[in-house]
């Protein structure tokens, strides 16, 4: 019998902005929220729809150029597939 996988895991440093490669995953998302710790940022995003809405965390270092990004702002982000690990089970 095929497992079934209620639950995703990627680490937040493992997703980038910008459009990914050819093995990589890329998604349109919202930013929900951002904040400034200093020698990174921590934003938080919506992917899917108002009916099905994910929430993704990115951790992005500050020195690396990233653009200005908004609150509400739509934004491509990207990381590996050997970044999604997926997890057994109902519970996280």
């Amino acid at each position: 019998s095929a497992e079934q996988y209620q639950h995703i895991a990627i680490r937040p440093e493992r997703i980038r902005f910008g459009q990914g490669g050819e093995h990589d995953i890329s998604l349109a998302a919202r930013i929900i929220d951002r904040q400034y710790h200093g020698a990174s940022s921590r934003y938080e995003l919506q992917i899917g729809t108002q009916d099905n809405a994910q929430e993704l965390c990115v951790v992005v270092a500050n020195s690396e150029g990233v653009a200005d990004w908004q609150r509400e702002q739509t934004v491509t982000v990207h990381f590996p597939r050997a970044a999604v690990h997926a997890l057994h089970g109902s519970s996280v």
